[in-house]
């Protein structure tokens, strides 16, 4: 499968809506305050940059790129085969990575729980979205 029959215009808007409930999951009405708080941070120091934004604009466009190839190339159609996707790609490459975070930098069970939380959310939201397409 070629690379370019992604729809590139989709994968963004995917991307920035899945930035957009990723602001939400980090924010302090859902997991912001107690990540940073685990991180030994304060809320200012949790703040997010110019920086952060970019940065967190081009993984999400990236991960979306990566997700709506690997539905496109695989055939995926139904949820069912988009949720088995998704939980493959979390648990093969973002809880174990996460992970090595507890277990080499001393992260605490708390961060690692709400870091691959998100990235279980965001890889659903994601294979969902593009198998409907």
């Amino acid at each position: 499968m070629e690379l370019m029959q992604v729809n590139v215009i989709t994968v963004a808007v995917v991307a920035v809506v899945n930035f957009a409930l990723g602001w939400l999951w980090w924010s302090p009405w859902l997991f912001g305050r107690v990540w940073c708080e685990t991180e030994g941070r304060n809320m200012e120091e949790c703040e997010m940059t110019p920086f952060h934004w970019i940065g967190g604009l081009l993984v999400s466009f990236f991960t979306a790129f990566v997700v709506a190839y690997l539905i496109n190339a695989l055939g995926i159609v139904t949820p069912n085969a988009a949720i088995k996707l998704a939980a493959i790609l979390w648990f093969g490459f973002f809880a174990t990575t996460k992970f090595s975070d507890v277990l080499w930098n001393n992260k605490p069970l708390k961060t690692f729980a709400i870091d691959a939380g998100w990235s279980l959310v965001s890889l659903l939201f994601m294979a969902l979205v593009f198998s409907q397409l």
